[in-house]
């Protein structure tokens, strides 16, 4: 289960903290129309972040499989047999929520290789 879960906070989750995961079950949107049930989430992503440095993945419904940990987005899959097509949608990003110091070290790098080459110039 830590695994699975791992895999949609992050493709490195094991490099963040392979040994802790806390898991949250909150209501699901009704629809993709839910902004209500949507920001409720990703305030509570912004929450967990505020008290930690935490990775937020996001599974919108029971019963979805991870099968493609590299894609960013959640792809919704439907076949519709009376028609005898198979559709599929966007639905949500899979991942809410990087810690803050994340952001500011990939900042500090640009900001550093800008530097670099300004001095290389």
């Amino acid at each position: 289960m830590l695994e699975r879960a791992g895999e949609v906070a992050g493709p490195d989750w094991k490099d963040f903290n392979s040994q802790r995961c806390l898991r949250l079950t909150l209501p699901r949107p009704r629809n993709t129309a839910d902004l209500q049930a949507h920001r409720f989430h990703m305030t509570m992503a912004r929450l967990l972040l505020s008290h930690a440095d935490a990775l937020v993945g996001y599974k919108y419904c029971n019963g979805v499989n991870n099968n493609d940990p590299e894609e960013d987005v959640w792809i919704a899959h439907r076949w519709i047999a009376e028609q005898g097509i198979h559709t599929q949608h966007r639905v949500l990003p899979k991942r809410l929520a990087e810690p803050i110091n994340r952001l500011i070290a990939v900042v500090s790098d640009l900001r550093r290789d800008h530097e670099t080459s300004a001095a290389e110039s």
